[in-house]
């Protein structure tokens, strides 16, 4: 219950982050009547004027990326918090799932550029050398683009003041943190064997599995770094055979680290 509540505010509060493509909400101040200050203590004290700020993106437009297939157990969280915020703010949002494959959303990117929706929420496994150009153009063309779950730093840096923000983590210390806690918490020694099965070729969302091994390394672990390969990333069943046979052929290993929410699910 607390994850599913922890996801949905997340996907409320990247709304929020993109909902200034709505313009200034409406007042929440009721006429003065000569006493106290005018403002509004409670919804029930000024029902005129409540539902106006409860809907206050109505009317405008918003495309929103889960990252994951339609139904994924990690990126179904995400769309399920973003239909709350949809449901609480009012705008029409579109939900597009990629598969966590960066190369499709750099392509879903592009077509849901020319569409032109008033803001678009991006997952940032492409990485910036990979995005920007897309994210510049889009913003030329009045765009707000923000994103979560994996860092665009430049394009964040660039146009921060434009709306340009992130939800979620910072990948490599909640990776080096993950890796450090395990050594100390499982009494792990150097020499002993790891596996860490992640996503370190992605540009930024791999900084989660670098730090990862990172730490471990840095305690004396043996690291045998697996990449999840596409089948997997997608599907995460699929990546069975893999799994069973690194331990099968590795009956010494000490760790795991499936650095993947649809892999731990």
């Amino acid at each position: 219950m607390k994850r599913v509540a922890l996801i949905s505010l997340l996907g409320a509060v990247l709304l929020a982050g993109i909902l200034v493509a709505c313009g200034s909400a409406n007042p929440t101040t009721a006429p003065s009547t000569g006493s106290g200050t005018g403002t509004c203590p409670t919804a029930a004290a000024c029902p005129e004027v409540a539902p106006a700020a409860a809907k206050w993106c109505a009317g405008k437009r918003i495309v929103f990326f889960p990252g994951g297939p339609e139904g994924g157990v990690f990126a179904v969280n995400v769309y399920n918090g973003a239909r709350q915020a949809e449901a609480d703010l009012g705008p029409k949002v579109d939900y597009v799932w990629s598969d966590w494959d960066p190369q499709k959303m750099i392509q879903q990117f592009s077509e849901v550029v020319a569409t032109k929706p008033d803001g678009i929420a991006v997952m940032g496994h492409p990485g910036d050398e990979a995005f920007d150009p897309l994210i510049d153009d889009a913003i030329s063309k009045g765009i707000i683009v923000t994103s979560q779950n994996s860092e665009l730093p430049l394009a964040q840096e660039q146009y921060a003041g434009d709306g340009f923000g992130y939800v979620g983590a910072k990948n490599y210390p909640a990776g080096y943190a993950l890796g450090a806690k395990s050594v100390s918490y499982f009494n792990l020694k150097a020499g002993d064997r790891a596996m860490v099965w992640g996503l370190l070729s992605q540009p930024t969302r791999g900084l989660r599995t670098k730090g990862v091994i990172d730490a471990l390394e840095a305690a004396g672990l043996v690291v045998d770094n697996l990449e999840i390969d596409d089948a997997t990333n997608s599907d995460p069943p699929s990546g069975a055979p893999t799994f069973s046979g690194y331990v099968s052929s590795h009956p010494d290993v000490k760790l795991i680290v499936l650095d993947h929410g649809g892999l731990t699910a």
